[in-house]
């Protein structure tokens, strides 16, 4: 199954270093542009574990 990620639940899974729930939950989880640099902004905690899970 593909879903579409919006932030809140990359932040909440960010937070407990816990991303790869959603790939497991759901195979395939496309975050939009927008979610992806207002995820990763350089003033936010938890961007990084975002941005290893993107790549």
């Amino acid at each position: 199954m593909t879903v579409v990620c919006n932030a809140t639940p990359l932040i909440n899974f960010a937070a407990i270093n816990r991303l790869n729930i959603l790939q497991e939950i759901f195979g395939k989880v496309l975050i939009p542009q927008a979610v992806y640099q207002e995820t990763t902004i350089s003033s936010f905690i938890w961007s990084q574990f975002i941005v290893q899970a993107a790549t």
